[in-house]
């Protein structure tokens, strides 16, 4: 699947829902991608909010111990013209507050929304200009959440596990749960134009 779009308009992104997320009692545990994206599917057919979907799934994959993520993730969504921090699981406050809205190509989350094309980048990169100053050296996976038509309705932000290398099935497998956000929106984007 193919993750660059076209120009990308920060205009043309989605307004989602922004409501109180539910404490969450037990999180899912997939033993396999497979039963992952099956568990985001069922996941995508409830009737919640789309900030309460990307929550609950978010909680899922940091819960996960067979993929290569640090327990730290995070959604972004355009929001007019800037990127809101719109879900987080175990983001430390100070991440928080420092990104909780991003311009268009600020950072590495915005350079992703702008661009629209997977990134992966350690706290020492110089387009990781939104790096708390008490935080331990660490990577990011950021991939675009791209409709069908080529609107980037925001980023998913993955914090990977110490030494990290690129292996393609994780781009795979974090390329399908920003896919399957994205269908979520455009789904709700459709639902709300009816």
């Amino acid at each position: 699947m193919d993750y660059v779009s076209s120009q990308p308009s920060q205009q043309n992104g989605v307004n989602p829902a922004v409501g109180v997320t539910p404490a969450v009692t037990a999180v899912y545990h997939p033993i396999n991608i497979h039963d992952l994206l099956d568990y985001i599917d069922t996941l995508l057919r409830k009737n919640s909010t789309p900030q309460q979907l990307i929550q609950t799934v978010l909680d899922t994959l940091t819960a996960i111990a067979w993929l290569q993520i640090d327990a730290r993730a995070a959604v972004f969504l355009w929001r007019v013209d800037q990127l809101v921090l719109t879900a987080q699981s175990n983001l430390p406050f100070d991440v928080r507050t420092m990104c909780a809205a991003l311009g268009g190509g600020q950072c590495v989350c915005g350079t992703v929304a702008v661009q629209g094309i997977a990134m992966i980048v350690g706290s020492d990169d110089v387009r990781h200009t939104h790096c708390a100053a008490s935080a331990a050296p660490h990577q990011h996976y950021c991939l675009p959440i791209v409709s069908m038509s080529g609107t980037v309705y925001g980023v998913l932000n993955l914090y990977l596990k110490t030494g990290y290398t690129y292996q393609e099935e994780d781009y795979r497998t974090f390329a399908l749960i920003a896919a399957a956000f994205a269908q979520m929106l455009d789904r709700r984007c459709d639902a709300s134009a009816d």
